[in-house]
């Protein structure tokens, strides 16, 4: 029996490499963090139990962390190392990327030191390791060929960008681990490989959205439209297919290829470009076109660097074309595609606790966040958020910073807001917390009726990721408002844990990401910041040479969830502007709870039980409580008497409108809502709270709706093309209600519950 110590094996390239291994007939130890981690490895390849085993190393820093993994083992396959977050900030590069990356390497090696059946260790390094700075954005000139024993050069710090860190971390780690070698002349020798742009099938994907996370979302931008692609790119220097890297990882190990080598894993640079994809999928999935696919994206420029992978090929074979890739990636999200549409689940929260029926589950598209282009033609991970502009802009944000809100990071939240023209702004200190106000400048002397409209960001922006939509809505009103109509500012806060309130950014992270308290940390963050606004009204006008006549709040994302907290507990908020937000926290989050593999929220066959999940660890029942007190569909759905699937389509019984009126009365008489999503949206599914906003909109219904007598208004609009964004079309029917809300009037208000 030949063992194999393998690490990384729940990746993308790792579990790829995992399923290679052990169809050769290898035996496996997969060294894994954690117990959940090891039972998603044998539920998913349990034809082979027989050759699979788990070791848990939960620490890959510790001293001596792999010498019991090791143990008998003769060939070490590595492949677990850091990826970059947007949302590490550049103090926290040693600690998350740079340690962990070299090592970790390090330590295995010196691990398989110590024992004497390890023959060989194959370490995946990358393709930016070995080219040059200039070649990842194509600038090396065509007469410059790249080879398998080329070195780039050290980056040297500051580093603007997590990218930027960790193609440090990958030359570093190289580096360290050939120096190792060199110096401890060990008697196993070293094979390092060296992929480019990684793309294809993903076995371990259970999503469309987790089989678009990272860098195949690369791959498919052209298929998905145009706005995709100028989110995403991709603009690097070369791709292979996932099959080749794993193959030849374990092929490497043959006694036959010689050892203390490395091999490069990339197309020959220039012979394919992204835009083929487009061509692949007209020809292998016609009826798809047009449907599934709008396969109208085009990306330009593509950056190529030419390549020497000669002796790759000699050793293993012909690397997969660009249109097999393509193939296999495309036929795989439809077969995904076509499972979640047909799927549905039903759970049930008894004893007091709320109780929904999902009837369908949307297909889960991607985040349009999960992988994106900055300034320069390389990918930067940013995480499942909305933004992800804290860690790039955090240092403008200080009370005396002369930076413009106006220049910070455009969110790809906001693609519709790029050429706006920028307005007056002015920092100030509030109770403690930072404020910036737009539009004051613009104010004659006397301004008479000033309406405040508070505007929140999404998670991982920061408040001046808001600048361009508050400069945008004050042009447009400024421009229609007429004689005797109330004026407008507009001010922005940094949500809690966020911008210059940034404490811990693990906690702005999601289950999928790695952080178990996502449930309570979202909530908590958003309704946190919805009393802090509360707080503002009351203390803001101390420090303004006018009076508010009223006040207005509009979101995007997790300021969208900030925002219906806002309208639902704090009376002087008499207007909503809810752009790909939630009312409903219990049916968004156990959505993404199933999607995300939360083990709490799955049943032992990896189906969905939500029973369990409602009161677990990862949603406890203190925020239960907290939802029913400060979430719209906790406090009103909270007050039928049962809840069954449909129970959105007809209205309450008489015992429940009789505890429904005066309630939603105190909270909701007289005020306007929009709410605006995409329908494409895969972090914020629109169908996740479409029945709360079916049943309210059925109650406010001027013609047949039970609580049509208080005037309170309630849009709904879904943009058929929009992801997670606030599209262009928002946009538009934004300015428009505004506009309409403005030239309205006020109302009276009551006490706020917040």
């Amino acid at each position: 029996m030949t063992l194999i110590l393998l690490t990384g094996g729940t990746g993308y390239i790792g579990f790829r490499t995992l399923q290679y291994a052990l169809d050769k007939g290898y035996h496996v130890r997969a060294a894994v963090r954690t117990d959940a981690k090891a039972k998603a490895l044998r539920q998913k390849l349990p034809k082979h139990e027989g050759k699979l085993e788990t070791i848990l190393v939960p620490n890959i820093l510790a001293p001596g962390a792999y010498d019991a993994a090791v143990k008998g083992v003769k060939y070490v396959v590595h492949l677990a190392s850091p990826l970059p977050d947007g949302d590490t900030p550049v103090d926290d590069y040693n600690a998350e990327m740079f340690r962990p990356a070299i090592q970790g390497t390090l330590g295995i090696l010196e691990s398989s030191r110590k024992e004497y059946s390890v023959k060989r260790v194959v370490i995946t390094s990358s393709m930016v390791a070995i080219v040059p700075f200039a070649g990842l954005m194509g600038q090396l000139g065509e007469d410059v060929v790249i080879t398998p024993d080329d070195r780039a050069e050290d980056i040297p710090p500051p580093y603007p960008k997590p990218i930027v860190a960790y193609v440090q971390s990958k030359i570093a780690s190289l580096r360290s681990a050939e120096a190792w070698m060199y110096r401890s002349q060990p008697k196993f020798d070293m094979i390092t490989i060296h992929p480019a742009f990684v793309g294809g099938r993903n076995d371990f994907a259970t999503s469309t959205e987790e089989l678009l996370t990272g860098t195949n979302m690369g791959f498919f931008a052209p298929i998905l439209g145009q706005e995709v692609v100028e989110k995403v790119g991709p603009r690097v220097a070369g791709l292979v297919d996932v099959g080749d890297v794993a193959k030849a990882h374990i092929e490497s190990l043959d006694e036959k290829v010689a050892g203390n080598q490395a091999f490069l894993l990339t197309n020959k640079g220039g012979d394919v470009a992204w835009n083929d994809a487009k061509a692949v999928v007209q020809k292998k999935f016609p009826d798809a076109v047009g449907k599934q696919f709008p396969n109208n994206g085009s990306v330009e420029p593509h950056f190529w660097s030419r390549t020497d992978i000669e002796k790759t090929e000699k050793t293993f074979g012909k690397l997969t074309s660009f249109e097999e890739t393509i193939e296999g990636l495309a036929g795989q999200y439809l077969e995904l595609l076509a499972k979640e549409q047909n799927l549905g689940f039903k759970y049930h929260a008894e004893h007091g606790a709320q109780t929904f029926i999902n009837n369908s589950l949307l297909p889960s598209y991607l985040y349009t966040s999960t992988f994106s282009l900055i300034s320069r033609p390389w990918p930067l991970f940013i995480g499942n958020m909305a933004g992800g502009s804290t860690f790039t802009w955090k240092h403008a944000l200080s009370l005396h910073s002369t930076l413009s809100p106006f220049d910070s990071p455009v969110p790809m939240t906001h693609p519709a807001f790029k050429k706006v023209k920028p307005v007056s702004w002015r920092r100030m200190n509030v109770s403690g917390l930072l404020v910036t106000i737009y539009g004051l400048e613009e104010l004659p002397e006397d301004s008479g009726d000033i309406v405040c409209f508070w505007l929140l960001h999404g998670r991982g922006d920061t408040q001046d990721s808001m600048g361009l939509v508050a400069g945008a809505f004050l042009e447009t009103w400024n421009s229609k408002r007429k004689p005797g109509q109330s004026r407008m500012i507009c001010v922005c806060i940094d949500q809690r844990n966020h911008g210059s309130r940034m404490l811990d950014n693990r906690a702005n992270v999601s289950w999928k990401q790695g952080n178990p308290t996502h449930g309570p940390d979202m909530f908590n963050t958003y309704t946190g910041t919805a009393l802090d606004v509360s707080h503002l009204i009351t203390h803001l006008p101390s420090y303004l040479p006018f009076k508010i006549n009223e006040h207005i709040c509009g979101g995007v994302s997790l300021g969208g969830h900030a925002t219906w907290t806002l309208l639902m507990n704090e009376p002087r908020v008499r207007a909503g502007m809810v752009v790909i937000g939630c009312p409903d926290y219990v049916r968004l989050m156990t959505d993404r709870a199933v999607r995300s593999k939360v083990p709490s929220a799955l049943d032992n066959n990896g189906e969905p039980n939500l029973r369990n999940f409602l009161g677990s660890q990862e949603f406890p029942p203190s925020l239960l409580e907290a939802i029913e007190k400060y979430d719209p569909a906790g406090i009103l759905f909270g007050e039928l008497d049962f809840i069954t699937g449909d129970d959105h389509l007809h209205p309450p019984s008489d015992p429940e409108m009789k505890k429904l009126r005066p309630m939603m009365t105190e909270r909701l008489a007289g005020k306007k809502i929009i709410c605006m999503a995409g329908a494409n949206d895969g972090l914020v599914p629109y169908k996740q709270g479409e029945p709360f906003l079916t049943w309210l909109g059925k109650a406010v219904d001027k013609k047949d709706g039970w609580f049509n007598d208080q005037s309170v208004e309630l849009e709904s609009i879904v943009d058929a093309k929009a992801r997670h964004e606030f599209s262009a079309m928002m946009r538009t029917e934004a300015e428009r209600w505004l506009c309409d809300y403005l030239a309205g009037g006020s109302s009276s208000h009551g006490q706020s519950k917040l």
